[in-house]
């Protein structure tokens, strides 16, 4: 197995309880059974696969920065970069800096779902949308890669317009949006957050914005266990993100020294859509 990408999912904490998440909409903490990432496990395992791209992510990988830096360091070894994903209520000037000099190629993404009011809502802080701002500031301001996460949802989508216009006033061309389709699993259900219309894509398609924008409704091919692949906190080796509590899709841990990955023939026969938004729409 080629692999092309890594989820590394980092913790089971987060300082965040957003309505859209897709975890388990109660809490949990199970950072008492994650194991102690070691610097030597990591660069053995990247050294051997060299993915195109790492994420550090899940649920907010900043509570356990030492962690990111290993990371960093393991894809640094083959001169490819790494994704870090977080709410960057804990990104500064430090830990860009110290990241950075680790793995000049890392790349940041953030969510911002809407306007001041909705991103707040959204993730019951009043300084969510702020915090937001300033971190897209800080990396963009410095030349790295930023994307920026735009869940879209019944709630928010109107407010897409007034956040292009925000992002756009940067005048930045390291700055994208990137749009996927809430997907109604956990909390998200939970809170009664709901699909949008089939067309909703196509109306973003026909809008004009001076942004680099990233489409999709999930519906084109997915690549999980093809040549993308998620490891949870504790070393385990799943297909997909949205599987990773799932222990029936749990194939090795990357501490086994057998790394057998080939292609889920499961997961194949799903290659033009996704898995997990196919599953959830016979499950309803």
């Amino acid at each position: 197995m080629i692999l092309k990408e890594v989820r590394h999912l980092i913790t089971y904490d987060c300082n965040l309880r957003c309505k859209h998440c897709y975890l388990q909409a109660w809490e949990r903490n199970l950072n008492a059974e994650v194991p102690d990432f070691t610097q030597e496990t990591l660069d053995e395992f990247y050294w051997f696969y060299k993915p195109e791209t790492t994420s550090a992510t899940w649920w907010e990988p900043l509570l356990r920065p030492e962690f990111v830096y290993r990371l960093a360091k393991a894809t640094a070894n083959y001169w490819w970069k790494i994704e870090l994903v977080t709410n960057w209520f804990f990104l500064n000037e430090d830990v860009f800096e110290k990241i950075m000099n680790i793995n000049p190629g890392t790349f940041f993404q953030i969510s911002l779902d809407g306007t001041e009011k909705e991103h707040n809502t959204m993730r019951w802080n009043d300084i969510a949308y702020k915090k937001a701002l300033e971190a897209i500031n800080l990396t963009s301001s410095r030349g790295a890669r930023t994307k920026v996460r735009f869940t879209a949802t019944n709630d928010n989508i109107n407010t897409l317009d007034n956040l292009v216009k925000v992002l756009e006033s940067y005048n930045r061309d390291n700055i994208e949006l990137i749009i996927r389709p809430v997907l109604l699993e956990w909390r998200a259900a939970t809170n009664n957050l709901w699909k949008l219309d089939e067309d909703w894509l196509q109306k973003l398609r026909n809008l004009s914005w001076n942004i680099i924008i990233e489409t999709t409704d999930n519906a084109w091919r997915c690549w999980c266990w093809i040549d993308t692949i998620a490891i949870n906190p504790l070393w385990d080796i799943y297909p997909c993100t949205y599987f990773t509590e799932k222990l029936w899709y749990k194939m090795w841990n990357i501490t086994d020294k057998v790394w057998k990955l080939e292609e889920h023939l499961e997961f194949k026969k799903f290659n033009w859509t996704c898995y997990a938004r196919k599953l959830r729409e016979i499950s309803l």
